[in-house]
């Protein structure tokens, strides 16, 4: 007995060729913001750290902070830490930022007191892969406030300047 061998018409190939178009571009959309998303777990994970210690602050009556880790002048990660008559200790575990990220801050230790107030006004940029992340937080209330931004620059075209308009002389008809 044979066996009839069915080769594929032109139109299942066309589909299947779809089918692995479509994949492949949802597949690279989804890496490419993969690059963002430790850029935004580092931000707020430390919006929700600075929040948290200044909870503590307020409930234990002892300044709280989060101190930054330094590698040179890298920062590769921060802690929290209670500041009780000038003695100073972690009260959580080293929290890392990710690799994929460069964090520039306003100061090495962000502090507040008992009343929540923070001791100045901090700002910690994180800047991922083609988004960035403000976190702040504001002196006098101590709130802590997570902006991002995307990195696209637009660049201004050049605009050429106008010529002045030329006068051309007109024949008058003759007759």
């Amino acid at each position: 007995m044979m066996h009839r061998r069915r080769a594929l018409t032109l139109l299942e190939l066309v589909a299947v060729l779809a089918i692995v178009g479509l994949l492949a571009a949802v597949s690279i959309r989804f890496a490419v913001s993969l690059g963002n998303v430790e850029g935004q777990v580092d931000a707020r994970r430390l919006a929700l750290d600075l929040a948290q210690a200044r909870r503590r602050a307020i409930s234990t009556g002892d300044n709280h902070l989060v101190r930054f880790q330094l590698d040179g002048s890298t920062v590769t990660g921060y802690e929290v830490c209670r500041n009780s008559g000038g003695t100073v200790t972690a009260v959580d575990e080293l929290q890392q930022f990710g690799g994929d990220v460069a964090i520039k801050h306003s100061a090495n230790e962000m502090e507040f007191n008992f009343e929540g107030e923070a001791l100045a006004a901090y700002t910690v940029i994180i800047v991922g892969d083609g988004r960035y992340w403000y976190v702040t937080v504001a002196q006098a209330t101590g709130a802590v406030r997570v902006v991002e931004k995307s990195l696209v620059k637009v660049t201004p075209t050049p605009i050429e300047p106008i010529s002045p308009i030329k006068s051309v002389p007109v024949a008058s008809p003759s007759l």
